[in-house]
C-alpha cells in the first residue's frame, strides 16, 4: 500500500554510511559494472538495496555486542529501516512490459519488502502479513524460471535465490506458498555446479542477509533436501 504521507524530515536519521561498491550487494554491483543504465527507477532501486544492505551490516553490528538483546529495542533500527520501506512503497515499480529490467525491479522491491517485515517482526513489531508478497514474487515469470541470455546470468542467479529463500522462510504452510516455493529453491539448485545447499547460501549471503535468517534455513534446507 502507498504510504499516504511524507515521512517526516525530523525523524529521518542520519544518512547510513555513503552509497558506494562497498555497500551494494555484490551481484547487483556486478550487474550495474556489467550494464550500466541512468535509469530513475534503476537507481532508486539500487539506492534502496544499498541501504538495506548497509542495515544488514549494522544489525550484525548490534546482534554481536546484544545478542537476543538487540530486539527489545526497536527504536534505532526502526527508524532506519522505516525510512528505506516508505521508499519502496511510495514508488513501487510500473511493470508495464514484460522487460527483463522491470520485472528484476519489482522482484527486488518485493524482497526487500519481505526482508523487512521479518526483521519488524523479530522487534515483536506487526508491520502486515507476508503472504501478498510472497504470493506477488512467487508469481513474477523471472521469478519462476530466471534469467537467460545476459552477460549476468551468475550474479542474476544469485538475486533470484536470495528471493527465493526469503520467500521460502516467509511462506505460509496452509495457502501452499512452501511447497511452492522449496519446489522452485530445488530447481534453481540445479544450475549450479554442485547442486548444493551450501554452495547456495554462498550465494545468498552475497545479498542483504543477517544471522537471525540461519535458523528457518534450517527448517528449509532439510525441506529441499527431501526433494532433490
Amino acid at each position: 500500500m502507498k504510504p499516504r504521507f511524507p515521512l517526516p524530515s525530523d525523524l529521518i536519521p542520519t544518512p547510513l554510511p555513503a552509497k558506494s561498491s562497498g555497500t551494494l550487494p555484490m551481484p547487483l554491483f556486478n550487474i550495474i559494472k556489467a550494464e550500466p543504465t541512468g535509469d530513475k527507477n534503476f537507481m532508486h532501486i539500487v539506492s534502496c538495496m544499498t541501504d538495506l544492505n548497509a542495515i544488514a551490516a549494522l544489525i550484525e553490528l548490534q546482534f554481536a555486542a546484544k545478542c537476543d538483546g538487540l530486539w527489545i529495542d526497536e527504536v534505532y533500527t526502526g527508524l532506519r529501516i522505516n525510512s528505506i520501506v516508505h521508499r519502496l512503497l511510495d514508488r513501487p515499480v510500473q511493470v508495464t512490459s514484460m522487460a527483463d529490467r522491470e520485472l528484476i525491479l519489482e522482484a527486488l522491491r518485493l524482497g526487500a519488502i519481505l526482508w523487512i517485515i521479518w526483521i519488524k517482526r523479530q522487534y515483536r513489531s506487526y508491520p502486515g502479513p507476508s503472504t501478498r508478497y510472497v504470493s506477488k514474487l512467487l508469481s513474477l515469470p523471472l521469478v519462476q524460471h530466471g534469467w537467460k541470455g545476459t552477460s549476468s546470468d551468475s550474479d542474476l542467479l544469485s538475486i533470484r535465490l536470495w528471493l527465493l529463500v526469503l520467500c521460502g522462510i516467509s511462506s505460509c504452510n496452509t495457502t501452499g506458498q512452501r511447497t511452492t516455493a522449496v519446489d522452485m529453491i530445488a530447481r534453481a539448485m540445479r544450475q549450479l555446479k554442485g547442486n548444493s545447499w551450501v554452495e547456495m547460501m554462498t550465494r545468498v549471503r552475497q545479498m542483504p542477509w543477517v544471522s537471525v535468517f540461519e535458523a528457518p534455513c534450517t527448517e528449509l534446507e532439510g525441506l529441499v533436501k527431501a526433494i532433490c
